[in-house]
């Protein structure tokens, strides 16, 4: 219970104990020092003793950090984008891992996992129905109520579309997400600026 192994990268991931391999792992793969690496776990511990979030407490922690907000879509996608090995739970490795990029200042991170967390049948393409949930997700997320004219989600997935699907196939790839969104204030705003 807790032991089982399984291949993440060059580490392996699952078990409770922190290893060199893990340890490395993460400063290879996160912007934290040793130190922090230690003291995360130690805090993860403390609230997943059993070494793994679930999505109910992923859920809670959002609530929290966003009172006004409706954090269950936003909470079951990012959840899905976190838990790599798609074992239903989310160990420290991949945890760190995609709060080191929620918290990063790097906007380019951010907007990366903002795809993975969208893209979630991993095919590498968001079309309009999935940028559509995206904005409702965010919208709920941030309490926003008024939703109707350019701030209809339908309306501003069209209009992503139409300035960032450079070849009209009815897809953004993650490369045409983050190029048109760095050019764009308010998508930065949108899809980058969480609060962790």
């Amino acid at each position: 219970m807790g032991n089982k192994k399984v291949k993440f990268g060059q580490t392996e991931i699952g078990s409770l104990s922190l290893s060199e391999e893990k340890i490395s792992y993460l400063l290879e793969n996160t912007e934290y020092d040793r130190d922090e690496i230690i003291q995360w776990n130690a805090s993860f511990l403390k609230d997943c003793p059993n070494g793994y979030l679930d999505k109910k407490m992923l859920i809670k922690t959002f609530q929290k950090l966003y009172p006004n907000g409706k954090p269950e879509k936003m909470c079951s996608k990012l959840f899905n984008a976190l838990d790599i090995d798609r074992d239903k739970r989310v160990d420290f490795v991949e945890y760190l891992v995609g709060i080191s990029h929620l918290s990063s200042l790097d906007i380019k991170k951010k907007l990366q996992l903002t795809f993975r967390i969208y893209d979630h049948d991993n095919n590498g393409k968001v079309n309009r129905k999935k940028m559509e949930k995206m904005i409702v997700a965010i919208f709920d997320l941030n309490g926003v109520k008024e939703r109707t004219g350019e701030n209809d989600p339908k309306t501003k997935a069209n209009n992503i579309f139409k300035r960032f699907n450079k070849e009209s196939n009815g897809f953004l790839n993650e490369e045409e997400f983050i190029n048109g969104c760095l050019t764009d204030n308010y998508l930065i705003d949108l899809f980058a600026e969480y609060r962790i």
